[in-house]
């Protein structure tokens, strides 16, 4: 069902406000810019969904489309670095620095590079661009090297975010910050599999299904949830009862 623009307008707004909101709280802290980036990076895929929606030209929406992965790929990025450097997977071993950090670099420069494919338009991860009922459709492609490791870096770095949400919710002694905790793993665990199962073992079923570009509403919702759990229950910053946890397990 096609969206009515007011939503879009709506969402973008909705964005733009609480990004700014996010980083006027404490401008100073990484972790409030990041999620306050995250969010403008969110109103940049909604802004494009919505120049989709409104565009008749296929050129038009193949171009798009480029921009509204790349922009995706941004976004996910952002969360990995946010749970990455703040759950701290490994600060307990005893090669915490390298075993924290690589991966994150890996991960970060690998998205860079794919989004600069995408962007000098190397490859599609859209094909079969269609108009179905009044929405833009396509499916996914696996025609080139670049688009397979495109579908491996989102599930890598999902799974990264996973890793962390459970190292971090493994490590926490304060209840309701557990509980919280324990559902972003969830959330992100079960989203993790669904990539992998659809990949691994049922790889024609990925691209032969088709999706639309109307993800704005559910994308809208996720990032004001993360950015609104983490800002406000403060769980990927060092409480003092993770710092005396800290100090009796080193």
């Amino acid at each position: 069902m096609e969206l009515p623009s007011i939503i879009y307008i709506l969402l973008f707004s909705l964005q733009l406000v609480l990004g700014t909101r996010i980083y006027l709280i404490s401008p100073d802290r990484t972790l409030y810019r990041l999620h306050s980036l995250a969010m403008f990076v969110a109103s940049i895929t909604i802004f494009v969904e919505y120049e989709i929606a409104k565009s008749d030209q296929l050129e038009v929406v193949r171009g798009l489309s480029q921009y509204h992965t790349s922009a995706n790929i941004s976004l996910v990025c952002i969360f990995v670095i946010i749970s990455w450097l703040f759950a701290r997977p490994f600060r307990n071993y005893r090669y915490s620095k390298w075993l924290n950090g690589i991966p994150l670099t890996l991960i970060t420069v690998s998205g860079a590079i794919i989004v600069i494919q995408l962007l000098t338009h190397n490859f599609y991860t859209d094909s079969d661009l269609r108009m179905t009922d009044g929405l833009w459709t396509y499916r996914l492609s696996l025609d080139s090297l670049w688009a397979y490791a495109y579908v491996t870096w989102f599930a890598a770095a999902l799974g990264m975010i996973s890793m962390a949400l459970y190292r971090a919710y493994n490590q926490e002694r304060f209840h309701l910050y557990r509980y919280w905790k324990f559902i972003l793993f969830i959330i992100f665990t079960l989203v993790t599999l669904y990539l992998f199962v659809m990949f691994i073992w049922s790889p024609s079923t990925m691209t032969e299904s088709r999706a639309d570009y109307t993800m704005s509403p559910y994308l809208g919702l996720l990032t004001l949830f993360l950015s609104w759990t983490f800002t406000n229950f403060k769980l990927f910053e060092v409480t003092p009862t993770a710092a005396i946890n800290n100090i009796l397990g080193s």
